[in-house]
């Protein structure tokens, strides 16, 4: 059995909160989204802020057990990318084999980055070395939007999917076809 502050500590580290904050100019620490997507934040939006006792002195141990929690589903206090990957992750594992029940902790070699930056990381690596060209830094390809194609037009009644939402933001090929499906099945 493994004492549970030294459990807790380990598990802050595997975190990525191996460093210490002091001196925060506010009590609202915020955290940054690393994942893809996670309810309606993207990848790299505030997703919360969480309130800091004394920000002087920084996270106490239950406000960093939280941000370790947090953690786990892709919420950090810096920002994703090229910061995140400039922070170390420990890698420790509990591995209950010793006679009489007993614990011993393994460590790895920590991991820089947390896992949704490493594989952006990796995936970007391998598409460079593969010779696949970056949308992003190549000239933009317009759409011409009061033109839909003709496969996401009712043949019966002229009727053509939306093509933008309330805020603006384009529509889908996927989210088009199922305003059609629902279209078809409704009206016809």
């Amino acid at each position: 059995m493994v004492n549970l502050d030294i459990q807790n500590k380990q598990a802050i580290g595997g975190a990525g909160y191996g460093i210490q904050f002091v001196g925060l100019d506010t009590h609202q620490m915020k955290l940054y989204l690393h994942k893809d997507q996670l309810s309606d934040k993207h990848l790299g939006d505030v997703f919360m802020k969480v309130n800091i006792a004394n920000p002087n002195t920084g996270p106490n141990n239950p406000e960093l057990q939280y941000l370790a929690r947090k953690g786990n589903i892709g919420l950090f206090a810096w920002s994703p990318g090229e910061e995140c990957l400039a922070k170390k992750f420990e890698n420790i594992e509990y591995v209950a084999d010793l006679v009489g029940g007993g614990t011993r902790v393994v460590r790895q070699e920590p991991d820089m980055g947390c896992k949704w930056c490493r594989q952006r990381a990796e995936s970007d690596s391998i598409r460079l070395a593969a010779g696949v060209v970056d949308s992003s830094e190549t000239e933009p390809v317009t759409e011409d939007v009061s033109t839909p194609p003709q496969a996401l037009q009712c043949e019966q009644c002229e009727y053509i999917p939306k093509q933008k939402n309330k805020r603006g933001k384009a529509f889908s090929p996927k989210q088009r076809a199922a305003q059609m499906k629902a279209h078809v099945g409704s009206a016809h």
